[in-house]
């Protein structure tokens, strides 16, 4: 209070002084660095690294324009195998477009129980930055076609 009523009888103005203010604990580009080494790496294990509190490490990663986005689950398909299926698609759009009440459609689905690595699709995320290209090994879980595994088959018929 002092301060405040000294500046103000000496015609001081009571704005802040430009670089006044508490310093960073760690230079932001830093978070940058630690981020882009390794996109899959948590932001509490960056703040760890670092020495800082996870809010603090989560703040200065948005402040330099990053994102911690979900990791998305697809399988792992050769191009050939997304052709062909595309195409087997296509020609049952086809045929259920000429409303052939005669031709029946057997729909089949299969499950595979497999030990796989767990993904958590709400926790599993990526840092991102907008000057820097995600990888798609980065942001994509794949999950191969043939694991050691037990597998259920289910068929449906399109007459019921």
């Amino acid at each position: 209070m002092y301060n405040v009523k000294k500046r103000l009888e000496d015609g001081q103005d009571l704005q802040r002084h430009p670089g006044g203010g508490r310093k960073f604990k760690v230079d932001p580009e830093r978070y940058h660095e630690a981020a882009t080494a390794d996109p899959n790496s948590t932001i509490t294990s960056i703040a760890e690294k670092l020495v800082v509190h996870r809010t603090t490490a989560s703040k200065r990663i948005k402040q330099l324009g990053g994102k911690s986005l979900r990791r998305i689950q697809r399988p792992l398909l050769s191009q050939k195998q997304r052709d062909s299926r595309l195409e087997r698609a296509q020609k049952l759009v086809k045929e259920r477009r000429r409303h052939n009440p005669v031709k029946i459609i057997v729909f089949s689905d299969e499950k595979t129980f497999t030990v796989d690595p767990v993904f958590n699709r709400q926790n599993d995320r990526v840092l991102t930055f907008p000057d820097v290209p995600v990888s798609e090994s980065a942001r994509y879980v794949t999950s191969t076609k043939h694991p050691t595994s037990v597998m259920m088959l289910g068929l449906i018929a399109s007459n019921g």
